[in-house]
């Protein structure tokens, strides 16, 4: 038996979104595709409206999935050495203090978790929203975080901040797009305040030569991945 069909990073995000619903559909669909990486290790948290979240990390050709319902939070640390490391807290099982202000993964996995413990029961949706912006700017990197997003998952609705302009809140709603192959594929350019247009070839040109060069990216890389969107095709 031959290895699983790969996808990449942005793939492997693309194909759960287009096939799964839910938490346990994206655990049964992780088993039919693989991830490959080729750019930079990876992994994900992924949370569904009702409630149930997991974190899928990967390893060689293997998948590895964790529960995160009752811990729902991921940094850039592996989620079970996140764990560990939380019981060492206050409020955690331990005695060592809260260290706000630190960057460092596991420290920031602590301090968002530490967070979510003072958000009382039943927020409104906008204290909801106005808490996760405060809490992704207690972690934020200087220099290296440039956006931030908070996700309404019952209601489909995504707002979104730059970093240079957190007075601007973008919001984004599910259920304002045609999801069926009738429709023309939509683009938005996050870096200015424009609404979603239809995809332009030369828009999506020059964001990923901007962003590739920033990443230093080989040409022939930024090449492929400019290309891409005129090689899928819609189904239903």
């Amino acid at each position: 038996k031959g290895p699983l069909p790969a996808v990449n990073e942005a793939q492997w995000i693309q194909y759960q979104l287009d096939v799964s619903s839910t938490v346990q559909e994206v655990i049964a669909n992780s088993k039919v595709v693989r991830m490959k990486k080729i750019y930079a290790p990876i992994h994900y948290l992924v949370c569904d409206a009702g409630g149930g979240c997991s974190t899928f990390e990967f390893d060689q050709d293997k998948v590895i999935i964790a529960d995160a319902s009752r811990i729902p939070t991921l940094t850039n640390s592996e989620y079970k050495a996140a764990l560990n490391n939380l019981g060492r807290f206050e409020g955690f099982g331990g005695r060592e203090k809260i260290p706000l202000g630190s960057y460092n993964s596991l420290d920031r996995f602590v301090i968002l978790n530490a967070q979510l413990a003072t958000l009382k029961s039943k927020p409104t949706l906008a204290e909801g929203v106005a808490y996760g912006f405060d809490m992704l700017k207690a972690v934020r990197g200087r220099g290296l975080t440039q956006w931030n997003m908070v996700h309404d998952l019952r209601n489909g609705v995504s707002h979104f901040r730059r970093i240079f302009n957190e007075r601007v809140t973008r919001v984004t709603r599910l259920d304002q797009f045609d999801f069926s192959c009738k429709t023309a594929a939509k683009i938005v350019d996050l870096e200015t305040e424009d609404d979603f247009a239809d995809y332009d070839s030369a828009l999506n040109r020059a964001t990923v030569e901007l962003s590739g060069h920033a990443l230093g990216m080989e040409q022939a890389l930024i090449d492929a991945v400019a290309k891409y969107p005129e090689t899928t095709i819609c189904t239903e």
